[in-house]
């Protein structure tokens, strides 16, 4: 239950296996490739030619991974796909590399994208008819009272017809002004709120007038692009209409029989992201003429498994493979990778929350989970509550599937019921009401509560500062690991024993004793700090300034009681949501009583989860990881396959 030993590696091997090694190597997802200076060094003094990576290839890899990317969302959005239950309860298809390769072969990857880009072709030029027939159709449906074709009558030797549109005036002064013109005739045929459809009609003698009028109206000129009467091309329009919705609807259908699509481009996605992944490693080898040199980072754990994987697919002799130790002032460059035991597998998020480790330090997630548990369970303290909160998860985990993020949370989630429930059964409450039975009291223990909570965060503050000291004496950092740890827990250690002596047990030489060892371990801190100091005077003066650190440890240790009071406020918040409903007449409590009670309860439940979780965290990353913990580490990213759409199956030693 600590961070992984790692080794850092380096292989050689004939170039012709390169594509084989990173083969293996990804399938078993646990190395990070790094650059290698030193070697290209070493081929340029040995005149040896250094390869490039092919850009190009990259490059092309790229776009086709985009492309098959492309296919997939619109396949996924025009195709009817199984509901998100459904999904959940299919477990992912699982694969070898080698494989899932093989699988892959057998289609034509570029057939099927073009095939995909020739339905989305067809369905734009379909939208396209459809929108230009629409804006048609709107034409249309404005003119549609004409039941002639108005050319005709513009083509008359005495008059001049025109269509057109006045805009719409709350005093309609345009169309009355026209009205009232002695040249020109108006028939209207249609009004909008912003404009007015007319006919208008002068003669040919008196065009130059009858213009200056129309101009005077704002009459804008309708051209007439169609070939038989509005009402007989409205008609036209909507059956054409039809028609492309017809044909859409036809190649839509079409693609809802081709099951099988969709899951060849997301097998096909898988492959060439696996690909393209390859090719951007290949930048970090150092690539001879005849011979590759890779290096990277491993755990020591995986080094077996990486070289039966060698073996099986370069051979024996075809291969040098180096698992070299790391030096300490490596330290610093080396990529971090927690490794605890199941149960505390999904406590390491609040761990990467804050940030990981370095290499080589302390992995915090051991000692957080516990007092993690302990203060989720006792803030959102409800028998009912944990129930759901275990019947919920469990069901979660046991017939859905999920990817291994949201596992990893929902085991978490699953494992801090248990607190819940117990911390529920020692505050006698369930969903709000009193059990038969109640060991410590919400309403009436509340100084007992608090004491409590006190207790527990000394403990974790203390648990804490130990921590902190063997880190430091691990470090060799004697000054720090005092005045910095242990004489802060000789301290506190000597507040302890005077408070239970001077007040709990009435004892006076164990309140002696404990007030001796305080007063004797702030004077140490003093003197440490003195003596360590190159200037004395400063040295005094920070040993003091140490001292004033006692502030700080009081803060932290009353921050603890909010354990009571996020206890104390879900308990009291749910008692008053049953007091509510229970006001109800018995006709409403039994009807929209039952819906009332589940909404506010529902409520409850989340804000008690969400403060628990959030209150939880801030006490573990403020007051207990302040006293041993820095982070700063950054974790292994190897070179892996895509799993979007399936799990790779990872080869393993005998």
């Amino acid at each position: 239950m600590a961070i992984a030993k790692m080794n850092k590696v380096m292989l050689i091997a004939p170039t012709d296996k390169q594509n084989d090694l990173l083969d293996a190597i990804q399938e078993l997802q646990s190395l990070e490739v790094t650059s290698l200076e030193q070697a290209k060094e070493l081929f340029t003094e040995n005149s040896i030619a250094l390869q490039e990576a092919d850009a190009d290839g990259i490059n092309a890899l790229q776009q086709k991974f985009e492309g098959i990317h492309a296919a997939i969302t619109f396949v996924e959005k025009n195709q009817k796909q199984p509901s998100l239950i459904q999904k959940l309860k299919t477990p992912r298809e699982q694969f070898a590399l080698s494989e899932l390769q093989k699988e892959v072969q057998n289609w034509d990857t570029d057939g099927l994208v073009e095939h995909v880009e020739s339905i989305r072709n067809t369905l734009r030029k379909k939208d396209d008819e459809l929108k230009e027939l629409r804006e048609k159709e709107a034409l249309l449906r404005k003119w549609s009272a004409l039941d002639f074709y108005p050319k005709d009558i513009f083509k008359h030797p005495y008059t001049k017809t025109k269509m057109g549109t006045i805009p719409q005036a709350t005093d309609n002064a345009y169309l009355d002004g026209l009205k009232e013109s002695e040249l020109i005739s108006v028939h209207e045929v249609y009004h909008t709120r912003e404009e007015i459809g007319v006919l208008v009609t002068y003669p040919r003698k008196a065009q130059q007038a009858a213009k200056e009028e129309l101009a005077k109206a704002h009459f804008s000129i309708v051209w007439y692009a169609f070939e038989e009467a509005p009402s007989v091309e409205l008609e036209k329009n909507l059956r054409a209409q039809q028609a492309v919705v017809d044909a859409k609807k036809k190649v839509l259908d079409d693609l809802q029989e081709e099951k099988d699509l969709l899951r060849k481009l997301q097998l096909s996605a898988e492959v060439t992201y696996n690909e393209l992944q390859k090719e951007q490693a290949k930048n970090g080898l150092v690539n001879g003429q005849h011979v590759f040199v890779l290096q990277g980072w491993l755990t020591t754990k995986a080094v077996e498994d990486v070289e039966v994987q060698l073996k099986e697919k370069l051979g024996e002799g075809e291969h040098v493979f180096l698992p070299l130790e790391i030096a300490e002032e490596e330290y610093e460059e080396v990529p971090t990778v927690l490794e605890n035991n199941a149960f505390l597998q999904p406590f390491e998020n609040l761990t990467e929350m804050y940030g990981l480790p370095k290499y080589g330090e302390l992995d915090p997630t051991p000692y957080t989970a516990p007092f993690y548990l302990v203060f989720f369970g006792m803030m959102a303290a409800d028998l009912g509550y944990g129930a759901l909160l275990w019947l919920g998860t469990f069901i979660m985990l046991k017939f859905f599937h999920f990817d291994k993020g949201m596992n990893r949370n929902l085991k978490f989630f699953h494992l801090l019921s248990y607190p819940v429930m117990i911390w529920g059964i020692i505050f006698g409450s369930a969903f709000g009401a009193d059990l038969p039975f109640q060991p410590l009291s919400l309403s009436k223990d509340l100084i007992t509560i608090m004491i409590l909570s006190i207790i527990f965060g000394v403990i974790q503050i203390m648990v804490g500062l130990s921590l902190g000291a063997y880190s430091n004496l691990k470090k060799k950092a004697y000054v720090d690991a005092y005045t910095s740890h242990l004489g802060w827990l000789a301290i506190i250690t000597g507040i302890i024993l005077y408070v239970l002596g001077s007040m709990v047990l009435n004892i006076s030489w164990i309140a002696t004793i404990g007030s001796s060892i305080a007063i004797i371990a702030a004077v140490a801190i003093v003197v440490v700090t003195v003596l360590s100091s190159e200037n004395k005077w400063g040295g005094l003066a920070s040993g003091l300034y140490n001292l004033y650190g006692i502030s700080g440890y009081v803060a932290d240790v009353v921050s603890y009681t909010r354990l009571m009071a996020l206890a104390v406020s879900g308990g009291s918040i749910a008692s008053a949501f049953n007091m509510l409903v229970g006001f109800l007449p018995p006709v409403a409590r039994f009807t929209a009583g039952i819906f009332l009670i589940v909404a506010l309860q529902g409520l409850n439940i989340f804000l008690s989860f969400l403060g628990a979780y959030v209150h939880g965290l801030r006490l573990q990353f403020v007051e207990f990881f302040g006293k041993f913990y820095d982070g700063g580490g950054h974790a292994l990213k190897p070179f892996k396959t895509y799993e979007k759409y399936v799990d790779i199956k990872q080869q393993k030693s005998e």
